[in-house]
């Protein structure tokens, strides 16, 4: 995988999160507390991170 571009698999077992996504935006959240942890918009098709991945 490009440096640029994220596995999600990789990063929910990395990070022990959950990953939302609907058709504009994607959220992730912790697996223990919910608390949302970073999240991204919708762009030509390509969901772009917008906030910090933790």
């Amino acid at each position: 995988v490009p440096p640029n571009i994220m596995s999600v698999t990789q990063l929910t077992k990395d990070l022990q999160c959950r990953a939302i996504f609907d058709p504009g935006s994607c959220i992730f959240q912790d697996l223990q507390n919910g608390k949302t942890i970073g999240g991204g918009h919708e762009h030509r098709g390509v969901y772009l991170l917008s906030g910090p991945v933790e």
